[in-house]
């Protein structure tokens, strides 16, 4: 406290440093990876890529339907 009322331009160098260290540490540390993005905690690039090949399967899947749909019917009329 005592610093803070005598020497507040110090304080906020201190302070500054702190911030600008933390930073740094926390870009390098959660940089991008094959996974995920820079600063993100959880895999977006990841899941992005799961949701296009879910996405792939699901068209995949209501063709082979549509196909097996269309036969029964010209089968059966």
């Amino acid at each position: 406290m005592n610093m803070l009322e005598t020497n507040p331009e110090i304080v906020e160098e201190v302070v500054k440093g702190v911030a600008t260290e933390l930073y740094k540490t926390m870009t390098d540390k959660m940089g991008s990876s094959s996974l995920s993005s820079a600063l993100t905690f959880y895999n977006d690039k990841q899941m992005t890529k799961l949701d296009t090949q879910y996405d792939n399967e699901i068209k995949k899947m209501k063709e082979k339907l549509q196909k097996l749909e269309d036969r029964y019917y010209a089968q059966f009329s």
